[in-house]
């Protein structure tokens, strides 16, 4: 195993909120905090690249091809990010530089720019659905095998997405303007440090009881595209190890997952 992409410390801890398990959870934030850039930068991005060119299936889904959605959304990164109309090319912080007069897919161009992984959602009648993704670090999904559905059937595997949720996130899509930005975190525990942990349904992903654990902290934001109307879905992903935590960070997350961080330590 290479050796795993650890952060220095987790800067949202959505297990120490007072009411962690309330779902959707989502909060409005500055359009300028969208997308973010942390001390994994360089090694994300390293990783990310090595993905997208070795397991581009796996990362991948674009079941209509580049669609106008993508092309939208990579303009946004673009803005985001500060790169100039017209630019061919776009040096990273990390050293690497980016093609982009090329003819690659718009979401892998979008994902080689950034740390963030992307979903984009479409309307289809009251419900909005996974039309197309780039997803890297998958916390036991596969972009692929949701792609097309309702989120309320990408979601089955999570107990705790009740129909009433779902309609409350549809209701929260629909009305979705496109000068907000939604965010929200979420938090998994995992023995297995790797990012790229892609698992069918069904698949329970393994915890050994024998090895330290790791915590991983999504922050995942929502924001409406203004030309197409589809919805743009981002997962920036952290992850420190267990032992890492404060005493009390560390109490307070044995107490909701005593099963998981059993022998943490």
């Amino acid at each position: 195993m290479d050796d795993p992409i650890l952060h220095q410390s987790l800067p949202l801890k959505p297990w120490m909120a007072p009411n962690p398990e309330r779902l959707p959870g989502l909060s409005p934030i500055p359009l300028a905090e969208w997308l973010v850039r942390d001390e994994c930068f360089g090694a994300q991005m390293a990783l990310r690249d090595q993905l997208i060119r070795n397991q581009r299936s796996n990362v991948l889904s674009v079941p209509k091809g580049v669609s106008r959605v993508s092309h939208e959304l990579l303009a946004m990164v673009r803005s985001a990010v500060g790169i100039p109309y017209g630019a061919k090319n776009w040096q990273r912080a990390d050293g690497v530089t980016v093609d982009l007069g090329n003819d690659e897919h718009p979401l892998v161009t979008a994902g080689r720019l950034v740390q963030e992984d992307f979903a984009i959602l479409d309307q289809q009648g009251d419900d909005w659905h996974l039309a197309e993704g780039l997803i890297c670090f998958p916390s036991s999904w596969t972009v692929a095998q949701k792609t097309g559905r309702p989120l309320f059937d990408v979601h089955k595997p999570v107990s705790t997405y009740t129909e009433n949720i779902s309609t409350r996130i549809n209701r929260i899509l629909s009305n979705l303007q496109s000068d907000m930005v939604l965010m929200r975190a979420n938090f998994l525990i995992y023995t297995d440090p790797s990012l790229h942990q892609p698992r069918l349904e069904g698949v329970e992903k393994p915890i050994d009881p024998h090895v330290p654990r790791f915590v991983r902290v999504e922050r995942q934001t929502l924001r409406r595209l203004p030309e197409s109307q589809a919805a743009v879905f981002t997962i920036h992903t952290y992850q420190v190890g267990a032992s890492q935590l404060p005493g009390a960070e560390f109490d307070r997350l044995a107490e909701l997952r005593p099963h998981l961080v059993e022998n943490a330590n």
